[in-house]
């Protein structure tokens, strides 16, 4: 994924800042949203919680490298600076929460009865919302002058992701539901760790392209979800249809 967005930069000679701000998209894991979407689409949930879960481990090595291997010619990029990051973003929550859950039963009890589990996604969404709305309202400017190249390529980066991972799962040999699952895990990155690297090591112009992924890949993941649900009814129906 980032080679195709660093390959798509230069086709489309975007602006140094949008360039980097697509390489750091795409050099992210695949994005937590994946195995919500896996769920709606009624694919292996595990799978994607597996992969979801290995691709993350792999980026806090693999993020802060491949950004410097490809955006190290527009910008000095600080290994070590983004690996802290990401631990502090990512692994640390992680940790917490587990030792929380094994040690602090009473404390994870409480906290679950003042935040229900059908209020995360809420949640989530709303906290999508105000950074999408920080960084866009803060960079309204560059939006203006390369909204149409900068659109054009995260959906293609996108939507190449999905078709991309679908493929590959064809060509191991994985059945329906786990070509499915793969092909969100590739097309969908973890837009919000891209926007806070941004921010923290660049400007709010390079977290631009991550809040303009992380609105679309939504959209299209639902959409996509909820195709492949409604094929997966209809096929259950019509095997019910046979059996009868």
């Amino acid at each position: 994924m980032p080679f195709v967005e660093y390959l798509i930069c230069k086709l489309l000679n975007l602006p140094q800042d949008i360039c980097i701000g697509l390489i750091l998209v795409g050099s992210c894991a695949g994005g937590i949203s994946s195995n919500m979407m896996s769920f709606i689409e009624k694919g292996d949930v595990a799978l994607s919680v597996s992969l979801t879960t290995v691709s993350t481990l792999i980026a806090l090595i693999a993020t802060p490298i491949i950004t410097l291997a490809l955006a190290g010619s527009y910008i000095d990029v600080s290994v070590l600076s983004m690996f802290l990051s990401i631990v502090k973003v990512v692994l640390v929550p992680i940790i917490a929460g587990g030792i929380c859950n094994k040690y602090l039963p009473r404390v994870s009890n409480e906290v679950e009865k003042c935040i229900p589990m059908q209020c995360i996604p809420m949640l989530s969404s709303a906290a999508l919302m105000c950074l999408v709305g920080g960084v866009t309202g803060n960079s309204i400017d560059n939006l203006k002058s390369t909204g149409i190249l900068l659109f054009t390529a995260v959906i293609v980066h996108n939507v190449f992701g999905h078709f991309l991972g679908y493929l590959l799962a064809a060509k191991f040999g994985m059945g329906e539901e786990k070509r499915r699952v793969v092909s969100l895990e590739v097309g969908m990155q973890n837009t919000g760790l891209a926007t806070t690297l941004a921010v923290n090591h660049f400007s709010l112009i390079v977290a631009l392209p991550a809040a303009i992924a992380g609105t679309w890949q939504t959209i299209f993941a639902v959409i996509l979800s909820k195709y492949w649900a409604s094929k997966s009814k209809k096929k259950d129906t019509e095997l019910e249809l046979v059996k009868g």
